[in-house]
């Protein structure tokens, strides 16, 4: 198979799985509320609005609009840092912890119904790829 065609195939079958439900909501946990909830809720001290723009490549603009509407919804709490009076600590909420909780096992459940129709020898394969795939697009740190 010549490259060009591979490519084509490639790009179908990439387009397919864009339009899944399953790729819809893993979107939720690589990009946006979702995405800090978890960063937030991953880290045990609290984090900074500084490291979560810089860890996740957000604007700073876009971290603290996001910030607003998780401190709304009540998902996290926002505290001046005693250290150092200028940096506010972030945290999680329980209730912001709950709605995570509840997130992540539904489309834990969901990866588990796909990779059960895949099969084991298949999801191997695309678990190894995927591996593979992501190590070549490593952006190097700035």
């Amino acid at each position: 198979m010549r490259n060009t065609a591979l490519r084509d195939r490639l790009m179908h079958s990439l387009a397919e799985i864009e339009k899944s439900a399953l790729a819809a909501q893993a979107r939720k946990f690589s990009e946006g509320e979702l995405s800090v909830l978890q960063f937030i809720g991953d880290s045990e001290k609290g984090v900074n609005p500084s490291q979560i723009s810089d860890c996740m490549r957000l604007s700073r603009s876009r971290v603290a609009s996001i910030l607003s509407v998780l401190r709304r919804k009540d998902f996290i709490s926002m505290e001046i840092d005693a250290a150092d009076r200028r940096k506010m600590t972030v945290g999680i909420t329980p209730a912001g912890s709950q709605f995570l909780a509840a997130r992540r096992k539904e489309f834990f459940r969901r990866l588990d119904d796909f990779l059960s129709a895949l099969g084991t020898e298949d999801g191997e394969a695309l678990a190894r790829i995927a591996e593979k795939t992501a190590d070549i697009l490593r952006v190097p740190e700035a």
